[in-house]
């Protein structure tokens, strides 16, 4: 299952994915769903092309609850820093070499 599959695989439902962040090397376990969130957007355009960074844009329900200033917003996750996921009560693995979910 690629990413696109995934997505629609998921729909709106909230899911958990655990990755590693790039920036810090930490590993990160996340509550999110795709999907158009009004509320949380600051306006305007990315100043990048995710997807040619290997990036993904999710919204994150809950805020990193290891920052203590962490509120609820989009963030991007590395495709290559995935881990794992769960969705609709099933575990995938993120194949990194191969780009799909097993």
């Amino acid at each position: 299952m690629d990413w696109d599959a995934f997505k629609r695989f998921v729909g709106g439902t909230i899911f958990t994915v655990v990755f590693v962040k790039r920036t810090t090397g930490e590993v990160r376990r996340m509550n999110a769903r795709f999907g158009y969130m009004p509320r949380y957007l600051a306006g305007g355009v990315l100043p990048y092309d995710p997807v040619r960074k290997g990036l993904r844009i999710v919204f994150d329900v809950s805020g990193n609850p290891t920052e203590p200033d962490s509120l609820p917003g989009y963030r991007a996750i590395p495709l290559d820093g995935i881990v794992s996921v769960r969705a609709r009560q099933r575990d995938l693995v993120w194949d990194r070499k191969r780009q799909l979910f097993r």
